[in-house]
């Protein structure tokens, strides 16, 4: 048998191998993971957070810190989850900051949309119910258009009030701060 032959052959049978022992590794890798994936979504998400109706999807969000401080909303990027910031919203809450890591579909706890909908829009609108209902007013501060916020302003001019805005009591503090803070940018 030739040398050439004999090279060929080996290739041959460790191409085979390498082959094999891939099927065995995944393999492994499918079963290990059937085995631990046998709890609910709810059972295996950590007790340090919660599922919020958000639009289209269930919202696993984890909270940190005190629920009364200026919040700081953590968003994730492709194939993460909350947790990753775990680190990060303990220094947060020590520094009196409200933490707030989001679960974004399809990644982590959070359920998938049937509609498979995961445009940069749909997102947006994931985040703004999920911090509206936890009552954070961060999500409600950027949606003044330049036209909208012209049109209030010539109607306070001519004396009339186009939108009265409501502030419950307990976030009247914060939504005060927020617009002090936007009111001395320069």
């Amino acid at each position: 048998m030739s040398r050439l032959a004999r090279i060929v052959r080996w290739l041959v049978n460790l191409l085979v191998v390498l082959f094999i022992g891939t099927i065995f590794v995944l393999a492994g890798f499918r079963i290990a993971a059937a085995r631990r994936e046998v709890l609910s979504r709810s059972e295996a998400a950590p007790s340090t957070g919660q599922f919020i109706h958000a639009a289209d999807v269930q919202m696993f969000v984890q909270e940190d810190g005190p629920s009364d401080g200026p919040p700081v909303v953590l968003i994730h990027g492709t194939g993460a989850w909350s947790e990753i910031w775990r680190g990060t919203m303990h220094a947060l809450a020590g520094a009196g900051y409200r933490a707030i890591a989001l679960d974004m579909p399809p990644f982590g706890f959070s359920t998938r949309p049937t509609s498979a909908d995961y445009s940069d829009s749909a997102q947006a609108r994931r985040i703004l119910v999920t911090l509206d209902s936890l009552g954070c007013l961060c999500s409600t501060m950027f949606r003044v258009s330049p036209n909208h916020l012209l049109w209030v302003l010539d109607g306070l001019i001519d004396g009339e009030v186009h939108n009265h805005i409501v502030v419950p009591e307990p976030t009247k503090t914060w939504a005060k701060v927020a617009l002090d803070r936007m009111l001395t940018l320069t």
